[in-house]
């Protein structure tokens, strides 16, 4: 049985009713956005593959608390950031590895696909620069307009979905983006400048 264009909604009722296929569906549809989400906010790839685990097990938990009105997005979303700032806090309890103890390797992250067959080793070996230059400033961003705009631009969230999962007003939540981007420009100027390279995706 295909379920692959079955709707959120309609997946989470089959759920409900025993279907545990249905469950599996949910799980392919959301573990690539959600292991992103979780890995740009803790920036440790091998937790975000653990969080995005507990996660899953946490929806899987509280979908009878799911309200069928709402946004399933939105309250999948909601339940992923809450999740990796419970790891936030409690590595600021305890705390087992520094960020910037992180490899180089680990602090990449693969905003844009470069095409090799396409582009000399010179022009690879700057798309490669400028990609570990962005995952290095988004760093710096704060995590709520950081998670804002990732969730904007790279997985297409409505204002009032955002606004759900931050727990803030519609307007708040276009000023945090605003924020974010106003940071990536001024950072990014000089390579943006120099004609190099243009992350539109963010900008």
């Amino acid at each position: 049985m295909d379920l692959s264009d079955t709707t959120d909604l309609d997946l989470v009722q089959e759920i409900r009713d025993g279907n545990t296929q249905s469950f599996q569906v949910l799980m392919d549809r959301y573990k690539n956005p959600i292991y992103q989400m979780a890995y740009r906010m803790i920036l440790d790839p091998f937790e975000a593959e653990d969080l995005l685990q507990v996660v899953f097990l946490q929806v899987y938990r509280n979908l009878s608390t799911f309200k069928p009105q709402g946004s399933f997005r939105a309250w999948i979303f909601t339940i992923a950031r809450n999740t990796c700032l419970n790891e936030i806090r409690r590595r600021r309890r305890k705390p087992v590895k520094s960020l910037d103890e992180l490899t180089s390797d680990s602090q990449k992250i693969p905003f844009q696909v470069v095409d090799h067959e396409q582009q000399n080793a010179n022009q690879i070996l700057l798309q490669d620069e400028l990609v570990d230059i962005l995952g290095r400033i988004l760093k710096e961003v704060p995590e709520k307009q950081r998670t804002a705009l990732l969730l904007y631009q790279q997985e297409n969230l409505s204002y009032d979905e955002i606004s759900k999962i931050l727990g803030c007003s519609i307007g708040a939540t276009k000023s945090l983006i605003f924020r974010a981007r106003e940071h990536l420009k001024v950072r990014l100027r000089p390579y943006l400048n120099e004609g190099a390279w243009t992350p539109a995706v963010f900008l």
